[in-house]
């Protein structure tokens, strides 16, 4: 960027470069030797060693710092092809903001009822032991602090000051999708209560405050119903763990609640019974989790109710006989099982009878994943799967 500054190919008002820009239609072979390889996931398709990334970024930035001023011919070559990727992108991202903002596929909502932010909240979380480690956690959390945000073994987006929200390596919809569920809110609240540290519950409170300032309520893909439903489970699960935190209280207090409540609202009319399958155990979980997680919330009883007995129904209907999902699919086996087993497990805490069928089927879908389990500890990825997902 500082090459492409002094020799005018980017303006004063130009953005930098991204990592994305340079980097497309290059391939790079790179032999490291490190004594104590560190890889991310089962597949180990890519070292994680902090240190080799530091090495290596020092080192190509000197040698291509040195080549672009020996070879000037050649470098401006290599930089008017960056220039251009980064136009195509930045159209390409005004043209996505455009189509999000003009094309609402939910009617605005309005909260028909407000909740009491004071409510009693049940904490799923206490009674399970986090098989994250220490050293795992504190990574993933600084991470998230820094802006970092990474999903299904794509390139990491780097946000600032604040969130893109329509912005995705590779364009790639899902990696999308993983950002707006908020399930990175997990992580920091986590952070926050094992190492004591409000670092992580402030990230948390910029991160959840920018996603409630840039999307606006019925616009896409943030208020997408299957988005809805994991972002609901997941950001009131931070809550029960974060409530007394005061940056947390004072955003629940203020804002967050009735998002909440507004997004269950939106859900509620909004149930994905045109697609079925796993989305539709989506939804009815997060409808379930909300009526149980917040008893005292209007038409808690009513969603409780409709989100249990809709699962199970949907349950009874998509688990085969063999244990598993009907859409033969490792990672949608992964996220049923993981949905349908957090719900059990939550309904019980909470006191209510479950029917004896649900704990055998969950059963018969752990058993069928663990006969496909390789001994390396992978799963074929079978399908519409991803290696590692869901973790």
């Amino acid at each position: 960027n500082s090459y492409a500054r002094a020799k005018s190919y980017l303006k004063e008002k130009d953005d930098n470069l991204t990592g994305e820009d340079v980097r497309e239609g290059l391939t790079a072979v790179v032999s490291v030797k490190v004594p104590e390889p560190q890889f991310e996931g089962q597949t180990k398709a890519k070292l994680g060693n902090p240190e080799v990334k530091n090495a290596m970024e020092s080192v190509l930035g000197e040698a291509l710092a040195a080549f672009l001023e020996e070879h000037p011919r050649d470098a401006g070559g290599i930089l008017e092809k960056c220039v251009l990727t980064q136009r195509a992108r930045v159209a390409a991202r005004a043209a996505r903001l455009m189509r999000f903002q003009v094309g609402y596929r939910l009617k605005p909502p309005v909260l028909r009822a407000n909740p009491d932010p004071d409510a009693d909240v049940v904490n799923f979380d206490e009674q399970i032991e986090s098989f994250i480690s220490d050293a795992t956690l504190k990574h993933d959390a600084d991470l998230l602090v820094q802006g970092r945000f990474a999903f299904l073994n794509l390139s990491e987006r780097h946000f600032v000051d604040d969130i893109d929200w329509h912005d995705a390596p590779e364009n790639d919809p899902l990696w999308l999708y993983c950002l707006h569920y908020g399930e990175w809110v997990l992580t920091l609240a986590e952070a926050t209560k094992r190492f004591d540290d409000d670092t992580y519950a402030d990230a948390a409170c910029k991160w959840v405050t920018s996603w409630l300032d840039c999307n606006r309520p019925g616009t896409s893909p943030g208020w997408d119903p299957y988005v809805v439903s994991r972002r609901l489970v997941a950001w009131s699960r931070a809550h029960a763990l974060l409530k007394d935190q005061a940056a947390w209280a004072a955003l629940w207090r203020d804002r967050l609640c009735q998002s909440l409540a507004l997004q269950t609202q939106v859900l509620e009319d909004n149930l994905e019974t045109d697609l079925g399958n796993n989305h539709l155990i989506a939804n009815y979980k997060a409808l379930a989790w909300i009526g149980l997680a917040f008893p005292n919330w209007p038409d808690a009883a009513a969603r409780r109710e409709q989100g249990l007995s809709g699962l199970w129904a949907q349950m009874r209907r998509q688990i085969l006989d063999d244990g598993f999902h009907d859409e033969r699919s490792i990672s949608y086996q992964g996220i049923v099982l993981r949905d349908l087993l957090e719900t059990w497990w939550l309904a019980k805490s909470a006191g209510h009878t479950v029917d004896d069928d649900v704990p055998a089927t969950l059963r018969r879908m752990v058993q069928a994943l663990s006969a496909l389990q390789d001994p390396g500890g992978t799963w074929p990825m079978i399908n519409d799967s991803v290696p590692d997902y869901p973790q």
